[in-house]
């Protein structure tokens, strides 16, 4: 696993949090929404990293089971 990177950027609207990418390099690129509070961003950051930790992007699972895994 590479590293983690934590990018707080304006989405279009209040409809996602975050969301999580890995590059060709095998880095993790976390975009949180910088509509949030301050405390729900901390929040959303928490919640991808979770994804990566559990290896979702990896395993073939649907979304609702690695949503439920990374509350």
């Amino acid at each position: 696993m590479g590293y983690i990177y934590i990018r707080v950027i304006p989405f279009p609207t209040y409809q996602s949090e975050g969301v999580v990418k890995e590059d060709c390099d095998g880095n993790y690129n976390i975009y949180v929404n910088s509509l949030l509070s301050d405390e729900q961003q901390k929040e959303s950051a928490i919640h991808e990293i979770r994804h990566i930790e559990r290896k979702h992007f990896n395993r073939e699972i649907s979304v609702e089971f690695a949503e439920m895994e990374a509350i």
